[in-house]
């Protein structure tokens, strides 16, 4: 497997700029996620130098100018980076329902022909599409997501090349690596917040007898907590990226108390909050409190969506 990737990697710097790099790529020490990464990268540097006429595909950070004007650039050869929100398969291929993320988001469908020695693209991808602009598909007046989405014939559609991953206890937000109140945590979007990404930032934490004075202040029906038990509470800041479907859905379900030896505690709500999470639109942003009741003495850690495969992992901690 690491000779057969070796050999694609010699290939691959024939073809590219990377073969100043080459001498400091030791595969042996390559995590197997890094390895994953590096094969798809190869794979995509090599299709992407068959393709014929390459280097013919305008690169394109925006879309605006096609959306707003189709007729000016039908047939142009493009190429693009884009995140797959859906796929149908025709009889001819597949039709990818994608965004391009920037100032203004702009929906696009791109009709490819998916070749048999091909992975399979999944929702959730990042791509790179070269193809040929045909226009805008039609506006039907009922506010489908495809409305007027700009249509491209792929020639090629490949993973979006990505920086190297680093070990998952040492990515930024792990739970090996948390986020410390007062810092900036980025949620990339996938299937658990239809695809939105957000900011993310613990302001303020607050716990026993402070936490218990402002849980009382928003209710009295807030309960008091047993002897072994008390209050934490965090103040946060949470702003919507990205809203792929026009909405960004996140709430204080989304959000875990769990303790420094690893259990997870059970969800609390408090009554009658100053400011609670709520959906969100892009660009939108608010500020909420979410709280729980915590063994005395514990220094516990806060996850958002610990289901994902990349759960932001929080240090509430003082």
């Amino acid at each position: 497997m690491r000779k057969r990737l070796a050999l694609w990697l010699m290939l691959c710097l024939l073809i590219t700029p990377l073969a100043q790099a080459a001498e400091v790529i030791d595969l042996d020490h390559l995590s197997p996620a890094q390895l994953e990464t590096l094969r798809e990268q190869v794979d995509a540097r090599i299709r992407q130098a068959q393709l014929p006429d390459a280097d013919g595909y305008l690169a394109l950070d925006t879309l605006e100018t096609y959306a707003r004007d189709p007729a000016q650039h039908l047939e142009q050869k493009i190429r693009l980076n884009a995140m797959v929100l859906d796929i149908r398969q025709e009889e001819t291929g597949y039709t990818l329902t994608l965004v391009q993320s920037g100032a203004k988001e702009r929906v696009l469908q791109a009709a490819y022909a998916l070749k048999p020695d091909e992975r399979l693209i999944l929702p959730g991808d990042v791509v790179t599409v070269f193809g040929v602009f045909k226009g805008l598909a039609p506006f039907s007046g009922t506010g489908q997501l495809t409305d007027g989405a700009l249509l491209i014939q792929a020639d090629l559609v490949t993973p979006a090349l990505r920086d190297m991953p680093q070990d998952a206890a040492a990515r930024a937000g792990a739970r090996e690596n948390p986020i410390p109140l007062g810092k900036l945590a980025v949620y990339e979007g996938d299937y658990y917040t239809e695809y939105a990404s957000f900011e993310i930032e613990l302001q303020t934490s607050h716990r026993g007898s402070d936490a218990l004075k402002r849980a009382k202040a928003m209710s009295n029906y807030n309960i008091n907590p047993t002897k072994t038990q008390e209050y934490f509470l965090i103040y946060l800041r949470v702003k919507a990226l990205s809203a792929p479907g026009g909405r960004a859905p996140i709430s204080k379900e989304d959000f875990y108390f769990v303790s420094a030896s690893g259990t997870e505690y059970r969800q609390h709500f408090l009554i009658n909050p100053p400011s609670d999470l709520r959906a969100l639109y892009d660009q939108g942003e608010q500020t909420a409190v979410i709280g729980c009741l915590i063994d005395k003495g514990d220094t516990p850690f806060l996850v958002f969506q610990p289901n994902s495969a990349h759960p932001l992992w929080f240090n509430p901690n003082p």
